[in-house]
């Protein structure tokens, strides 16, 4: 039989492909920067460093960790 030949994509779906994977990169990079935040905020709150917070900047940690961890 004759052979089937793969046709060359669009360039539009080349474009779309594209912006997709870089949206899809740079959700995964936001994603891990929220982790680290919460890890990070965890460490500071439960570790020794509570006693050197003033007490807003404790408020603002506990807030981003409850933020961050409910979403």
């Amino acid at each position: 039989g004759p052979e089937k030949q793969q046709q060359e994509p669009w360039p539009e779906e080349m474009s779309l492909n594209e912006l997709a994977m870089i949206l899809a990169y740079l959700q995964k990079g936001v994603i891990g920067m929220g982790y680290l935040a919460l890890t990070w905020s965890t460490v500071v709150l439960l570790g020794g460093f509570v006693t050197a917070l003033g007490k807003k900047d404790f408020w603002c940690l506990t807030a981003i960790s409850m933020i961050r961890a409910a979403w």
